[in-house]
């Protein structure tokens, strides 16, 4: 798939943030930079901004706990079982 240039409107769009937030969140590191198209203009590489808006709804959504996985306690303790290998034997 080809990637797509997408303008400031179109950005505040997709995301729902003002201006002035989408701004303060590149400042902050916390948005995708824009590319310079020319001596006044930008524009975002859409696949970065549909990353970006992924990773806020990965975020948002809490895992979901399956009564038959084993609990968050007992797979460290696996993971030090089988590194161990023949050395720990």
């Amino acid at each position: 798939m080809q990637d797509s240039l997408l303008r400031l409107p179109a950005v505040l769009s997709r995301v729902g943030y003002s201006r002035a937030t989408v701004y303060a969140k590149i400042k902050a590191k916390e948005f995708p930079v824009p590319i310079k198209l020319g001596d006044r203009a930008v524009a975002w590489v859409s696949a970065e901004v549909d990353d970006w808006i992924r990773n806020r709804i990965a975020e948002s959504r809490p895992v979901p706990k399956d009564r038959d996985a084993p609990s968050q306690e007992v797979i460290p303790a696996l993971t030090e079982d089988t590194s161990r290998g023949a050395a720990g034997e």
